[in-house]
């Protein structure tokens, strides 16, 4: 498995489900998929926990068989079998028949204990704390155990703190409604046979009589499970509620070592399907086995029809196979010949057929699957082969045979995704060929799709020239550009773009949305020629999206003008410019609709006398730069902060992010921002980022967020302060202060708060971070999330742990360098901000 990638995927059983219920088990399984892959994100549990927590969605879903809905037994009552296996240390644990109730005895040994309380609400939890206290040494040498069964499992997991709800909340409306129909259909089955006067044997066939007694019998019956990778290692588990109808007391597969799950360091698998067939052949474990019996280079594609072959081969042999091997996510199962699944219906026509060998993953899931790998290619573009011009995810994947080949030759949204890099010192006249063939052989492949293109080129004026036949076969695809995003070193292409496209006029843009011009020459771009080259994208009416990095002295004239032609008036989102004040509300004037700032850099010019007047404009998302640079006189600076502050009025804003850069002498006096902020009574969300030398006294801190009463998120983020010698300054942001402040008890600032980031150099005393916790619970004003990427000397990880037993999965608490891994963009508010 490779270290560097992180999976997990969950099943929801090999049987058959109706197809009304498709989409609450496609939801369940991407929560799963989600949270599980979380937990591997956040690094701080181990690997089993990711396994467990998707497992517990499966198990809450009342359309799968696992927990809540599991089918009932002949008592009518909800018995679960599960188990779980960490590869790395092939540590295993499992609970067989934990029933909704427990004994009597158990009852009358500790009479506070009531009958309705004992129903273990999901047996994959207290699987994983019975594997987790198995690698506790016991005081008395005792060996711990590995399986525990109906009342020995309820009293652990009791005893464990295991969470419980009554017997009743086990049992879904469809699992009653099941129960009563085929106990009904049982006790019928049960009496004396006599003809039926108008259903004369003879005229009913023993297929007839054979689909009558299946049919819906078994709709819903298998194990769900998930198998799980991280670093390298790997685990399995499973989660089942067994057959209806089944004898009180049966013990599943899910619940027998190597027959649900089975996982070694580099593979993981978890099965489903009949039980005792599977428990006989130890399916996982016999699977696990052969394919490390191969080697490294065997086929796994050839172990798993060989084994399901024969496994199919005895009575009963339905099983279904999901696994995790040499970097890979194999999925494959048998079913018998001529059984049909639709909207939950069984028909078997013929009851010695053959078994079919290992079934296909359908089409559409297989198209859906490439098109996360295509854009995960994309995206990741960056750690290819030097000798890549552009990424080749469908080329690869059409490789692999021919299936896959004619289903990416006939999905044309696969070829949609257009990432071309040349960069300076690699451009040569064979390279821009290939580049060139390849962006047409994806162009055509695309059929009429809508392109999202991205290309990053440095050319020198050597090759310049040369490089035109590749301009004009990205101009004959204009009309179907959605995103464009272009990193022109120079902006010696574009110009070839533009050339290209008056010789093929009339041309159009009416797909555009997204222009983007990142660049990796200085920022901002001086260039005073990208006025000209962005000209053409003036005439595109459905674009909403521009991101320039852009110079003031490049959008704007010498007489305060716009340069640069774009449709203005349409916009919705724009970033990536450095203007002053004026600047700003001079464009916030051109553009009406717009929406979204981001990532707006504010930069002094004392020659400008700002209108008495100020601009008020609907935007709703704000992310502003105020940088200092090393020599910029502190009053001047603070000039600029009031004066931006001063010009504007946002009544609809909702989120506002600020950074300081350099801001050792951050202004003192913040009435401005607070006369802002007191007129915006729609923001919810705000971001203070400090960054170099910034400082923001506590005091000047507090008396901002004293005038946002109904903020319900905040996020500081505060960079090491070094004096010139390197030495850690001490922060006056003075985080316990603020921590106090915001305890119902204490301080009642930020009373409608549901989300807090704090991010670097931010000391805090953890054991009044958690009463401020407790305390906002019990006034009824309790955190939904907590994110602390803490960089502090004076705090350990295990101090944390009252914060994590209050928040649980809410609680994102990571030991970061302050200078290296502070995330860019806001842990909190990604989306938005």
């Amino acid at each position: 498995m490779n270290d560097c990638h992180q999976y997990v995927a969950v099943h929801g059983g090999a049987g058959v489900h109706a197809c009304a219920n498709d989409d609450e088990v496609k939801r369940a399984m991407r929560r799963a998929c989600v949270l599980g892959l979380q937990i591997l994100h956040r690094d701080e549990k181990p690997l089993i926990h990711a396994v467990a927590k998707a497992i517990v969605v499966l198990e809450d879903e009342e359309v799968l068989n696992a927990g809540y809905g599991s089918n009932l037994t002949l008592n009518g009552t909800v018995e679960c079998d599960a188990s779980m296996m960490d590869g790395a240390s092939s540590d295993f644990g499992s609970v067989a028949a934990v029933s909704g109730t427990s004994s009597t005895r158990t009852v009358a040994q500790n009479p506070r204990i009531l009958m309705r309380d004992l129903g273990v609400k999901n047996p994959i939890v207290a699987t994983l704390a019975l594997l987790e206290q198995s690698r506790t040494p016991d005081p008395l040498g005792r060996i711990p155990p590995m399986t525990l069964t109906s009342t020995g499992a309820h009293n652990f997991a009791l005893s464990s703190g295991i969470p419980t709800v009554p017997p009743e909340a086990l049992i879904s409306p469809r699992a009653r409604a099941s129960w009563e129909k085929w106990t009904a259909r049982l006790a019928k089955a049960q009496l004396p046979q006599s003809e039926p006067l108008h259903a004369p044997s003879s005229l009913t066939s023993p297929e007839m009589q054979q689909s009558e007694k299946l049919e819906g019998l078994h709709d819903v019956q298998d194990t769900v499970g998930a198998v799980a990778s991280r670093h390298g290692a790997c685990a399995a588990g499973v989660s089942s509620g067994g057959l209806l109808l089944k004898v009180p007391g049966r013990v599943g597969e899910a619940a027998i070592f190597g027959a649900g799950c089975f996982a070694t360091p580099n593979m993981a698998c978890s099965v489903s399907g009949a039980g005792e067939p599977i428990i006989r052949a130890a399916l996982a474990r016999t699977i696990v086995s052969a394919i490390a019996d191969a080697g490294e280079d065997g086929d796994v594609h050839a172990v798993l029809e060989r084994n399901l072959t024969r496994f199919g081969d005895q009575r009963d042999g339905n099983a279904g196979v999901l696994l995790l091997a040499q970097g890979r996510l194999w999925c494959a199962f048998t079913t018998e010949i001529d059984i049909m699944a639709t909207s939950g219906r069984v028909n078997k026509a013929d009851d010695t057929a053959s078994t079919s060998p290992i079934q296909k993953v359908p089409d559409d899931i297989l198209v859906e699957l490439f098109l996360a790998y295509v854009v995960l290619c994309s995206e990741n573009f960056r750690l290819r082969k030097k000798s890549d011009t552009m990424p080749k995810g469908p080329i690869h994947l059409g490789g692999v045979c021919q299936r896959w080949r004619a289903i990416t030759l006939s999905t044309p949204s696969l070829w949609a995704y257009i990432f071309i890099e040349l960069r300076s010192g690699t451009v040569r006249p064979f390279r821009v060929a290939n580049a060139r063939s390849l962006l047409g052989l994806f162009q055509a492949r695309s059929g009429a799709c809508p392109l999202m293109i991205n290309i990053k080129i440095e050319l020198d004026y050597s090759w310049g020239i040369s490089s035109q036949p590749l301009a004009d076969t990205l101009a004959a695809s204009v009309e179907r550009w959605r995103h464009f995003v272009i990193d022109d070193y120079d902006f010696r292409f574009m110009p070839l773009v533009e050339m290209a496209l008056r010789k093929r006029q009339p041309w159009s843009m009416s797909m555009l949305e997204t222009l983007c011009l990142p660049t990796t020459a200085f920022w901002p771009i001086q260039s005073e020629g990208l006025g000209l080259s962005l000209e053409l994208f003036s005439i595109a009416p459905n674009l909403r999206q521009v991101t320039l990095f852009v110079a003031s002295r490049v959008l704007f004239t010498s007489t305060g003008g716009l340069q640069i032609q774009l449709p203005w008036h349409q916009l919705e989102q724009l970033g990536g410019i450095q203007v002053t004040a004026h600047e700003l509300m001079l464009l916030l004037r051109q553009c009406p609709k717009l929406i979204q700032c981001h990532k707006i850099s504010i930069i002094e010019d004392d020659s400008v006398t700002m209108p008495e007047d100020y601009l008020r404009h609907p935007l709703r998302s704000l992310d502003v730069y105020f940088q200092w640079q090393y020599g910029d006189e502190p009053q001047i600076m603070s000039s600029a902060f009031a004066q931006f502050f001063q010009s504007f009025q946002m009544p609809e804003l909702l989120d506002l992010r600020l950074h300081f850069r350099n801001a050792g002498g951050l202004p003192a006096k913040l009435s401005a921002f607070r006369v802002f902020l007191e007129s915006i009574v729609s923001l919810r969300r705000l971001a203070l980022r400090l960054e170099g030398e910034s400082v923001l006294p506590y005091e000047d801190l507090h008396s901002i967020l004293a005038t946002l009463p109904n903020l319900t998120g905040f996020e500081f983020s505060q960079e090491h302060r070094r004096d010139r010698r390197k030495h850690i300054r001490p922060n006056p942001t003075c985080s316990p202060h603020m921590i106090r402040a915001l305890s119902p008890i204490t301080g009642g600032l930020l009373p409608k708060l549901r989300t807090l980031s704090l991010l670097g150099r931010v000391e805090f005393n953890c054991q009044e971070l958690a009463e401020m916790l407790h305390a906002r619970v019990a006034a009824n004003a309790a955190l939904e999330q907590l994110h602390l990427h803490y960089d502090s000397d004076s705090v350990g990880p295990k101090e944390f742990e009252p914060i994590r037993d209050i928040l649980g999965a809410r609680a994102d608490i990571k030991v970061v360098d302050s200078k290296r891994d502070l995330p860019r963009g806001s842990p909190a508010f990604p989306k938005l901000l």
